[in-house]
């Protein structure tokens, strides 16, 4: 299932008061990375398939909210009697997510043990390369950004403007800066952006089962 669609029905279940089905997409299209976009795709089409069997509802007409009433209480009387399907559908999802943070978590560990090994080096430069790299990165991220809000300002004469094109690299620019350069910065210093609560579960989780083995 396409990601803008996952997005598009998630909050048109939610104002709906669908908590269970408008919950699972909601999960998906925050959760919908590389790692778990099969998992993601595949719980929701199964999902997906089994609304379509019951009720004859297609979830393209859920984010194009063309649903009638009668179709809305068929869908949450769906929600009702397939509770065990939905949250066996949620619990994947989430499974997935954890075992990637799981993965990302050793990443960063390796990443900062290397760093650490560095910090011991006789050369200066070496030393302080992870330091001076996330400094320029950061810098250039926050002057592009201020460049790119007060840009419009000095062309305001039509004759004058950046083409649209131009606006589209920018775009992609700022995009990149924000969702992958200064994001990988913060989690080197200060850990993950995933929630406390799911990062506790996990913990907890994986303590369980390390007591279980011994």
């Amino acid at each position: 299932m396409l990601p803008f669609l996952i997005s598009a029905i998630a909050p048109k279940l939610a104002q709906k008061g669908f908590d269970l089905l408008g919950g699972l997409f909601s999960s998906a299209a925050e959760k919908s990375t590389d790692l778990a976009k099969d998992v993601v795709n595949q719980q929701l089409e199964k999902v997906s398939k089994k609304i379509q069997e019951k009720t004859g509802i297609k979830l393209e007409n859920v984010a194009e909210d063309k649903l009638t009433q009668e179709e809305w209480r068929k869908l949450k009387e769906f929600e009702l009697k397939e509770q065990e399907l939905l949250m066996d559908a949620r619990s994947k999802i989430a499974q997935i997510e954890l075992e990637q943070e799981k993965v990302l978590a050793a990443d960063r560990a390796d990443a900062r043990k290397a760093g650490t090994l560095r910090d011991d080096n006789a050369d200066i430069f070496v030393r302080r390369f992870t330091y001076r790299y996330a400094y320029f990165i950061t810098i250039m991220t926050f002057i592009f950004i201020t460049l790119a809000v007060f840009l419009p300002a000095f062309f305001s004469d039509p004759a004058k403007a950046l083409p649209q094109s131009s606006w589209q690299i920018i775009n992609t620019v700022v995009g990149f800066l924000l969702g992958v350069g200064l994001s990988a910065i913060i989690q080197y210093f200060y850990g993950s952006s995933m929630g406390s609560k799911d990062k506790a579960n996990w913990l907890k989780a994986n303590q369980s089962g390390q007591g279980g083995k011994s």
